[in-house]
């Protein structure tokens, strides 16, 4: 996505969002924001934590702050697997219907022919309430799957350590 930004014609810079706690986590992405020379992380450089972005979007009343965080959708997919933007579309979509339930966070964790859907505790027995409603939708995009399964939503679920 970046490589597409810097296509624009002007000698603009890009200006991502990576913040100073996600380099205690495992953010293969970070790699390769590098690579570029216009793209900046100014949350990074200036050492300001997801936690003070928080607080101050509060303080600041800015609709984001109660957003849920929204990870790469590669996040959804464990590492080192064949991945294809119809896949990435598909998981979008199957997440955005289960957005519909009015459940946050909501994670799709895509194996090969199988989905794990990642949500708080609390809401696991309503998504598993409605599985055959999910499956159905999961039918409707053509996902060959062969089992779903509801799980406590885990942050960071295919980070290598």
């Amino acid at each position: 996505m970046i490589d597409s930004l810097l296509e624009i014609p002007s000698k603009g810079i890009v200006l991502e969002g990576s913040n100073f706690s996600d380099l205690k986590k495992f953010r293969p992405g970070l790699k390769a924001i590098k690579e570029f020379d216009r793209v900046y992380s100014p949350f990074i450089d200036f050492k300001v934590s997801e936690e003070e972005i928080s607080k101050k979007s509060k303080e600041f009343k800015l609709p984001s702050s109660n957003y849920e965080s929204l990870s790469c959708l590669l996040t959804r997919i464990p590492y080192r697997k064949n991945i294809n933007k119809k896949t990435l579309k598909k998981i979008d979509e199957l997440e955005t219907f289960l957005l519909g339930f009015g459940i946050k966070p909501v994670r799709v964790r895509f194996f090969s022919n199988a989905i794990e859907i990642e949500t708080r505790k609390k809401f696991l027995g309503k998504l598993k309430g409605d599985k055959e409603r999910i499956t159905r939708f999961i039918n409707s995009l053509n996902l060959p799957i062969e089992d779903i399964d509801f799980n406590k939503y885990k942050e960071g679920k295919f980070d290598e350590k």
